[in-house]
């Protein structure tokens, strides 16, 4: 334990039994490898803080399309190197951040980690993999769900220009040159806004050791940081589903809502979805479409939807890894435990008083 701290500069902290290391990298990334015995497979996730990587109408999408060319590694190849040892990759692009994350057996973590640490240093692109990707995403926007899009109408009306969806428009996407998803890389893979998750039956010093050696060659963005604001504006009124104002993640007031829009959508025999994120800015929380709004004789209900939410996302490796990651580019300190807690601490009247918002 004491080899541990002086090894890293930090402790060896002790969660639900299991052993984890949180470690800053000299170049200022967060890494997160925690030991899960009763997880069957192992994981891990990359995510990046969009605080020097904002879109505007000029180049909604590319933030996306980047996503999908980075997934897919400097030569293309990392789907393939990563399906050869049994892994499978995924990704995702928020408004205020992105996520690279695969899952699969503990013989191929090694190489895992070392495929992923190549993700950070990904800039150029070839105007044929632009023109592929921005037919890929075509494709994706047409399959949004009415939720989602309800979701992204929301943002939109509630916020303007700040509030673009993070699909993208498709004329934009299309319009990317090699040069422009370079600039946007430059700016999105900073690592002092990253943070990387390893979790499973591991060995949590060893583990720390390689991903430390791998992850360290990130580098630092020189585009500074991008301070906005989100303000509410006058827009039109939206129906069919409900929007509530949401803070950034970890706050009181993120957990009852959240907890509350959970309960909803368990309560409800409609098939209501809720979409929220994990993020450091403030935002909206949306639920399409409009649920009967909670249970009266249970105004705890929140709380247990929430802690139950935190339990499933712990069960499943690729999960727990993600969620990891995202919440440690929020805080330092965030983690699925302080969220347990948090939600625990708080009153009833918390939970019933979030619920409230969401019948105005």
């Amino acid at each position: 334990m004491v080899t541990a701290a002086l090894f890293l500069g930090v402790p060896l902290l002790q969660t639900d039994g299991a052993p984890r290391l949180r470690t800053q990298l000299s170049n200022g990334a967060t890494l997160i490898v925690e030991r899960a015995a009763a997880l069957k497979s192992c994981a891990i996730a990359i995510a990046f803080r969009a605080d020097r990587s904002v879109e505007t109408t000029e180049s909604h999408g590319w933030r996306h399309l980047l996503e999908h060319l980075a997934a897919k590694g400097k030569d293309g190849q990392l789907d393939q190197v990563l399906e050869s040892r049994g892994w499978m990759a995924t990704a995702w692009t928020y408004r205020d951040s992105m996520v690279f994350a695969a899952i699969g057996g503990k013989s191929g973590l090694e190489d895992a980690i070392q495929a992923f640490s190549g993700i950070p240093k990904f800039r150029e692109a070839s105007r044929e993999a632009i023109a592929l990707e921005s037919r890929v995403l075509a494709q994706e926007v047409a399959l949004q769900s009415p939720a989602q899009a309800y979701s992204n109408r929301s943002w939109k009306n509630a916020f303007g220009e700040q509030g673009l969806d993070p699909w993208g428009s498709l004329e934009t996407i299309a319009k990317a040159t090699p040069a422009d998803i370079a600039r946007v890389a430059t700016q999105q893979f900073d690592a002092r806004g990253m943070a990387i998750a390893v979790v499973g039956d591991i060995d949590v010093k060893g583990l720390t050791g390689k991903a430390k050696q791998a992850f360290e060659a990130a580098t630092a963005s020189e585009w500074p940081v991008i301070q906005i604001e989100r303000k509410r504006i006058e827009g039109e009124s939206l129906s069919g589903g409900v929007t509530v104002d949401l803070p950034p993640a970890g706050t009181a007031d993120w957990i009852a809502k959240v907890g509350a829009a959970l309960s909803f959508s368990e309560a409800d025999t409609s098939t209501s979805s809720s979409f929220f994120s994990i993020s450091f800015r403030p935002g909206l929380l949306s639920i399409f479409p409009k649920p009967k709004i909670g249970d009266s004789s249970r105004p705890d209900f929140g709380r247990s939807m929430f802690l139950n939410w935190l339990d499933t996302i712990e069960r499943n490796a690729l999960s727990r890894a993600t969620v990891t990651a995202q919440l440690a580019i929020v805080a330092p300190d965030l983690s699925i435990d302080r969220l347990r807690a948090d939600a625990g601490a708080l009153s009833v009247s918390a939970f019933s008083d979030a619920a409230k918002e969401f019948a105005k």
